[in-house]
């Protein structure tokens, strides 16, 4: 299946869109980037092993990959700095600090290029894996549906949704239990996940 994440990977503000095999130059584009002030924090997605460290690479400049115990890796590029300790061999747990976003490498804009690996295969579209969207049976919706959140709560926007509830089972910025409700056209769609509170807080979600 497709790889979860239980924390996203960059501090906020920032912003990201769906880039996937876009044009760059002689090859195409293989993650999402997430643009970001140089400096902003990049977070362990999950837990598991650093197994490689770029530094200063011709493409990569600095960067690490976190493997979990399947293979699958998350591959993190254009770091401006690692955080202390962040070598080949660490273990990470999901929220960890890695570094801190920037511009090394093949670029001048400040970000993090983020891919995904399954099981250390071929990278997939890292877009829907970073991006809001649980799945339901019921709804559904044709475009993406923009989750704004806060500390104490947030609202759902989009074509379409008539009526929204979102609340953190506990108040405060960080990793929180959300649970939701969403209405669109008549159809209402709830569920609980675990979002990064108000780090970047505009996320989508798409009711299929």
């Amino acid at each position: 299946g497709i790889p979860q994440i239980k924390v996203f990977p960059v501090q906020g503000r920032c912003s990201f869109t769906n880039t996937w095999q876009e044009s760059r130059g002689s090859r195409l584009h293989e993650g999402v980037d997430i643009i970001a002030p140089k400096g902003n924090l990049l977070y362990a997605v999950v837990d598991g092993t650093i197994t490689k460290v770029y530094r200063n690479a011709s493409l990569t400049g600095n960067g690490v990959r976190l493997t979990t115990a399947d293979g699958t890796y998350f591959f993190y590029a254009h770091l401006d700095s690692f955080a202390p300790g962040i070598t080949v061999g660490s273990k990470v747990v999901a929220g960890q600090v890695l570094g801190g976003a920037g511009s090394t490498g093949d670029t001048n804009t400040d970000h993090l290029h983020f891919e995904v690996h399954p099981k250390g295969g071929e990278a997939v579209n890292p877009y829907p894996i970073v991006s809001f969207t649980p799945q339901s049976t019921i709804c559904k919706s044709d475009n993406p549906i923009t989750l704004s959140a806060t500390p104490s709560g947030g609202s759902f926007s989009g074509s379409g949704v008539t009526g929204t509830t979102f609340n953190p089972t506990v108040a405060g910025v960080g990793a929180k239990a959300i649970n939701y409700s969403v209405t669109v056209a008549g159809c209402t769609s709830s569920a609980v996940r675990t979002i990064l509170v108000n780090e970047c807080a505009e996320r989508h979600l798409t009711i299929d």
